[in-house]
């Protein structure tokens, strides 16, 4: 029973010892990619030592039972931590008590009274293969199985939940291959010979890297997903669910799961078990320094991938088992044979460079690996889209606005005096051409920039600037430079900065930090409505930005004293409230990967709406509340107005938050969604009885006009609509979208002269939009009998 227990708390130990995403306020964006292996190598250590130090319940037994308390500890620890586990979940810490209370306990059975070691601990010989081979065979292992794993990782939902799913699976096979294959070689484990079984094994698992690189480049592809998910009645559109997870995991991970399973099972000494752990401990701890790049060649294709581990993995297994096949007595030929055969495969195989999966084909795509992850640049419309193993580092052409509007809110949030005399900000995240560009407009001079991926962040903002000069930030008289991480934390200790922006990069919620600034340095750190946020422990006040309905943030704001009060023109800053509870993790990995954002926004929009319902700002966020609510699943097909549902309820709370008091920043961005909104949907209705008395109230809006001039268009009214337009032509709004919809309106209201300006300008800007070309050639002529 005290082995079992041990397994299970050596799995909960595995699992939950890890490197969380925003530890610190620099690794909000990315885990670095040295503390995450860090963590994973301190993790296998402290199971080697607890190996060692249990040796009455680990010595001279197979290891079929250990391996399926391992996978079930696991699992627990993973799946008890929740959907958005803090930085020491629930069972964690007490399953850590309870692990050492065992040791320390096995440590007083194993020492008689006396004070000498009791018999059991010295029943069979010393082993016929030194740990050293072990450690050898252990590296590789772990390099060719990471190697495998970050495909695989890609390949998921991208939560910590799949990672989870992902080890559970691969320990649940090795279980199950070392019961099955571990029996058949009992017979020659059980002489002196057991040593080079243990490598022997471990020589297949080498070959066998090779067999799951195979079976992940297969299934790398939409063709090939598409044919392996068909098999079992399943598809794409499940990615990040259950059984999505344990299929794609079950074929990539079989073969060197039974093999590892094997050599596991065979391992009956601590001293083998433990041998193995350090050297996939030392695995981890290389495989940064394998992936290490400081971006793609200018010459070429990039080089660096992680199926490069794999090659690596299987020489280092190679040189394992040779080792081993050196040591008498009775030495299989078979290991010898196997040596060779790997050791060979992993000099000669050439590498082979899996892409990552994608739903749809990316166009004239760049990829290479860093050891943060797989780094992808694809075109976005007019600018180009930076992933990180899928995450977007960089915004799509339809949320640069919200972008923008998070860094215009975070720039409004110091006090003017500190505006005026220029702003000193980093930038923990991807610089663009938009960000440098609304950064220069809002006051800052210097801008540094620094994040897990500090070492390709200059070559990606020369590849992402390639074709925006004007943006570059010498061009804007921007100072500033990238840092790595330590000069980073060294100046932000220095107060070198006024302000620390963390824009949000989708995916994963990542733990909100508690970040010690120094005097006059703020920080905001945007989290992104659509991660698993409502779960966080987020403590201070928070501050919204989006554009309009879409692209919802919540900034967490640190070292600048703020007011829970509606200021016209100023930023909304509200209480964030505690964390929701639930749902259940298998709850969450029930819903499909599209949905997730969805209830995300729910949850968030509820506990913001719980955590404000006695303030100022119980109408604003009883009306997200009620708007995110009400959203459903649309149609791919149908255009953002079309899928949003705007119910009553959204639009009485809003009007009660405009007519309050002068709408402050968010509100208003609010409303100017809406008005978008109404405009996409050609609701007439809606627009005069909503739109009409707050455009009346706070005049001049002038948004709300243009969409009133759409309503009297629409009702046939169109010298309404210009005159209505016409006071607007003096200082037509910034934003490209409702410049365009002035001079369309105007133009097809019959005030083309007027409109011609501005049509002139925004064809230019985009010669490909045919409606702009078709009000610039005018009506066309009717012909008539002269011809």
């Amino acid at each position: 029973m005290a082995r079992i227990l041990l397994g299970c708390l050596c799995g909960a130990l595995l699992s939950g010892l890890r490197a969380p995403l925003g530890f610190d306020l620099l690794a909000l964006p990315a885990v670095p990619a040295g503390r995450a292996y860090f963590a994973r190598a301190l993790a296998l250590v402290a199971t080697a030592g607890v190996v060692l130090l249990s040796r009455r319940s680990m010595d001279g037994r197979p290891n079929g039972d250990l391996l399926l308390a391992v996978t079930l500890g696991y699992g627990l620890e993973g799946w008890m931590g929740g959907m958005a586990r803090e930085a020491a979940s629930a069972p964690f810490p007490l399953a850590m008590v309870a692990l050492v209370l065992l040791v320390l306990r096995e440590q007083r059975r194993v020492r008689p009274a006396g004070g000498a070691r009791g018999a059991q601990a010295g029943v069979d010989p010393l082993p016929a293969v030194t740990p050293l081979a072990l450690v050898f065979g252990g590296a590789g292992t772990a390099l060719g199985l990471e190697g495998i794993g970050r495909i695989l990782r890609r390949m998921g939902g991208g939560l910590p939940l799949d990672d989870t799913l992902f080890g559970v699976v691969f320990l649940g096979l090795a279980a199950v291959g070392g019961l099955a294959f571990g029996r058949a070689l009992r017979s020659v484990g059980r002489d002196r010979a057991r040593g080079p079984v243990v490598s022997l094994a471990l020589g297949v698992g080498g070959a066998a890297l090779f067999v799951g690189l195979m079976a992940a480049s297969g299934v790398a592809t939409p063709p090939g997903l598409r044919g392996f998910l068909a098999r079992f009645g399943s598809d794409p559109s499940r990615v990040g669910q259950l059984p999505y997870d344990a299929l794609i995991a079950s074929v990539v991970l079989v073969v060197p799961a039974f093999a590892l399973g094997t050599a596991l099972y065979c391992a009956r000494r601590p001293v083998e078990l433990a041998a193995l752990l350090l050297g996939a401990a030392a695995g981890h701890l290389l495989a940064p320094g394998f992936l290490g790049t400081d971006g793609p060649p200018a010459d070429g294709p990039p080089t660096v991938h992680s199926a490069q581990l794999v090659r690596l993995g299987a020489l280092l297994v190679g040189l394992g088992t040779l080792a081993a096949a050196r040591h008498p007595p009775r030495i299989p030929h078979a290991v010898l044979g196997v040596a060779l055969i790997v050791t060979a495969s992993a000099v000669s195989v050439r590498q082979v460079v899996v892409r990552a999966w994608s739903r749809f084909p990316i166009q004239s795509a760049e990829v290479f690996d860093t050891p943060e992850g797989q780094i992808l640049i694809r075109p976005s419309g007019p600018l180009d889209q930076v992933t990180l193993d899928h995450r977007p580092l960089t915004p799509l052409a339809d949320g640069a606005r919200a972008d923008a509007e998070r860094l215009r809110t975070s720039l409004a949030l110091l006090p003017q005096e500190v505006r005026a005399r220029g702003v000193r900000v980093l930038l923990v995240g991807q610089l663009t051409p938009g960000r440098a560009l609304v950064l220069a407009q809002g006051g800052v001079t210097h801008l540094d920039r620094s994040a897990a991926w500090w070492r390709v962040m200059g070559w990606l903002e020369a590849r992402l600037f390639r074709d925006h000069a004007p943006a570059l930030p010498a061009a804007l008289g921007l100072e500033g430079e990238v840092l790595d991480l330590v000069d980073a934390r060294a100046r932000l200790g220095s107060q070198s900065y006024d302000l620390v922006i963390v824009p949000p990069v989708p995916g994963p919620a990542p733990l909100v930090p508690r970040p010690r600034l120094p005097a006059g340095t703020a920080a905001v750190a945007w989290l992104d409505a659509g991660s698993a946020v409502a779960r966080r422990e987020i403590g201070g006040p928070v501050v919204l930005a989006s554009d309009g309905f879409e692209g919802l943030s919540i900034g967490v704001v640190f070292g600048i004293a703020v007011h829970l009060s509606a200021v016209p023109d100023r930023p909304a800053v509200l209480d964030a409230g505690p964390p929701l509870c639930g749902p259940s993790t298998l709850e969450w990995m029930a819903l499909r990967g599209e949905l997730r954002p969805h209830r995300a926004r729910a949850d968030l929009a509820e506990r913001l709406a719980a955590a404000n319902a006695d303030g100022p700002w119980a109408p604003l966020t009883a009306a997200l509340a009620a708007h995110y609510l009400a959203q459903r699943e649309s149609s791919p097909w149908e255009s953002g107005a079309q899928a949003t549902e705007l119910v009553d309820e959204t639009l009485e709370e809003l009007t009660l938050a405009a007519n309050a008091a002068r709408p402050d920043r968010y509100t208003r961005e609010l409303w100017n969604g809406l008005a978008s909104v109404l405009m996409g949907k050609r609701d007439v209705e809606k627009i005069v009885r909503w739109i009409r008395p707050v455009a009346e109230v706070w005049a001049p809006w002038p948004e709300l006009e243009i969409a009133l001039a759409l309503a009297e268009l629409e009702s046939l009214e169109p010298q309404a609509a210009a005159a209505r337009l016409e006071p607007l032509l003096a200082d037509p709004p910034t934003d490209p979208r409702w410049r365009r919809w002035l001079a369309v309106i105007l133009a097809r209201a019959g005030a083309l002269e007027q409109a011609r300006p501005l049509l002139l300008e925004l064809w230019e800007a985009n010669p490909a939009d045919l409606e702009l070309r078709e009000l610039l050639d005018g009506p066309p002529s009717d012909g008539g009998e002269d011809g």
